[in-house]
């Protein structure tokens, strides 16, 4: 019981009925969606695809052992229409009708944590070893690292995300 209780506040959380934080500043549309992990994570480049698995929960681990807790930008997050188009491919409500299949059809070890601020997701994913988020390039600081995507970062022509 707790712990379909833990994954409906979760899907609440992601779908846009629960939002906690204030939205960060509108960034500009130069400003690039990169994916974050703690510096101490072997994930340095990963396929576009393997981006969309994790993201998905199609990739659950890092490692045989270490499983992924990731966050995605909640309703309010400036980086979500980004990270809907750009990971996800899909639309609002597309989104949410995933998640609840996800929530009621698998067993998943845990949902994605939803964010309204990336300060939040940096300082998160720079306390957990293995934690990652989708947040904009302008956020990232010296406490995580930006993964490259197809041996590209947002630097490069052709990055994709």
């Amino acid at each position: 019981m707790r712990r379909m209780f833990s994954y409906i506040t979760l899907l609440l959380g992601l779908t846009g009925v629960m939002a906690v934080g204030t939205p960060d500043v509108v960034q500009a549309q130069s400003d690039p969606l990169v994916l974050i992990v703690h510096p101490e994570n072997a994930a340095e480049d990963l396929s576009y695809q393997d981006v969309r698995r994790i993201a998905r929960l199609d990739r659950l681990y890092w490692t045989q052992t270490d499983g992924i807790v990731l966050l995605l930008p909640g309703p309010a997050a400036d980086e979500r229409r980004r990270t809907l188009n750009r990971v996800f491919q899909m639309s609002e409500q597309a989104f949410k009708q995933h998640w609840v299949s996800v929530a009621y059809q698998t067993e998943v070890l845990s949902l994605p944590r939803p964010y309204t601020e990336c300060a939040v997701a940096v300082r998160i994913v720079g306390s957990l070893k293995n934690a990652a988020a989708f947040v904009h390039a302008s956020c990232v600081d010296e406490t995580v690292r930006v993964v490259a995507v197809d041996g590209k970062l947002p630097s490069d022509p052709g990055y994709r995300l």
